[in-house]
Parts: C-alpha cells; structure tokens; sequence
C-alpha cells in the first residue's frame, strides 16, 4: 500500500472544492500550487496533473516512495 501525505495547505484547498469533487468522483484522485521543494522533502520538483473539469493538482515523491499532495486547485466558477 502507497502512503500518502497531504500538505496542510493542500487540505485547506481541497477542503473548499470537496463538494464538486466529490459529485464529480475526484476525490480520491485529487492531487496543485508549487511550494518549494525542500518544504516538503521531495526528491524532485512537484509535477501537475490536470484532472476532469479543470481540476488541477500538484503533486511529489519523497525519497522514501511517499507520495506528498502538495496542493489542490479547482477552475474558477462561472
């Protein structure tokens, strides 16, 4: 089983799209915002993903395997 560890900010981004993304099924998948890498001891910068409707997600690797979600950004509403 991979561990997976979310940046506080990250928590409070996905926090504040959790609803659409979860009517959207997202939830699970959710990984956005490039702090530095150093932070939050990753071994190579941050990569973005961008997922259904916009929603984008940053997201890095430790050196131990553990996968950091960095940070969550949804597109901006109409």
């Amino acid at each position: 089983m991979a561990r997976i560890l979310i940046a506080s900010t990250a928590l409070a981004e996905l926090r504040a799209i959790e609803p659409a993304a979860r009517r959207r099924r997202l939830v699970a998948r959710l990984s956005t915002l490039d702090p530095a890498a150093a932070e939050h001891r990753l071994c190579a910068p941050g990569r973005y993903r961008l997922l259904a409707d916009g929603v984008r997600v940053l997201y890095g690797r430790r050196s131990d395997g553990t996968l950091v979600i960095v940070g969550v950004a949804a597109p901006p509403m109409p």
